[in-house]
């Protein structure tokens, strides 16, 4: 779905302008898509039509700036934290949340001092690979399934 159809249905959840006022917009953008020519922005269809004011597409526009910041900073989180893993110091039991592509072989327990052994993982994109292909018989990941070449 694009920008603009999300923005339009923002502006219907607002009640700013009515499903069918969005409507008749997008189909006005779909003919000018179809006979070749630049559509012209949903937003600016709007306001031409006297549907929303100019305000209100500021608000708008400022809203999906405000949710797309918050999306984006989400998938950061998440991405972040898919690369951490839980780490117990064997001889002290305090517990670490590492990123173990960006810690170093050894690891020194900040409790007790004792290295801990960092498992080396394998990236995250062969190891999806890997499975996907041993799942449709393609590869020798079944085999072994720790290692993917």
């Amino acid at each position: 779905m694009s920008s603009d159809k999300l923005l339009g249905n923002l502006a219907a959840k607002f009640e700013w302008i009515t499903p069918e006022q969005l409507q008749e917009c997008l189909s006005i953008q779909e003919k000018a898509s179809r006979k070749g020519s630049p559509a012209p922005s949903l937003l600016d269809l709007l306001i031409e039509r006297e549907y929303l004011t100019k305000s209100q597409k500021q608000m708008l526009l400022d809203e999906w700036k405000k949710k797309s910041e918050r999306m984006d900073s989400q998938i950061q989180e998440w991405k972040d934290d898919e690369e951490k893993q839980h780490i117990i110091c064997q001889s002290c039991g305090a517990h670490f949340r590492l990123d173990l592509h960006k810690v170093p072989k050894n690891f020194k327990c900040g409790q007790c001092g004792t290295v801990l052994k960092i498992p080396r993982p394998a990236s995250k994109f062969s190891e999806k690979m890997g499975k996907t292909l041993a799942f449709l018989s393609m590869s020798k990941y079944k085999k072994n399934p720790n290692s993917w070449v």
